[in-house]
């Protein structure tokens, strides 16, 4: 999972978090810079993500202008497995 920004952020201070409807964690915890500078991404553990809904949350540190963004986003998932 990846989420681009308007500025650079910071990596060590800086967190995206994926959880499923019970809000166990999904994601790995391994936070690091994508394929721009501006971009942060994060491994989902495949063997927890399943049909249902899940959650993002991000808290971030723009190295450009020293401000913090924070936000939410929610989605489902329908398998095709069986």
């Amino acid at each position: 999972m990846s989420i681009t920004f308007n500025e650079r952020p910071v990596l060590d201070a800086s967190t995206i978090r994926v959880t499923d409807s019970n809000g166990s964690r999904i994601d790995n915890n391994d936070l690091k810079l994508g394929d721009s500078e501006k971009e942060l991404t994060v491994a989902l553990n495949a063997s927890k993500v399943v049909s249902g809904d899940y959650f993002v949350e991000w808290f971030v540190f723009c190295k450009d202008d020293g401000l913090i963004t924070k936000g939410s986003h929610s989605f489902s998932y329908a398998s095709d497995r069986s």
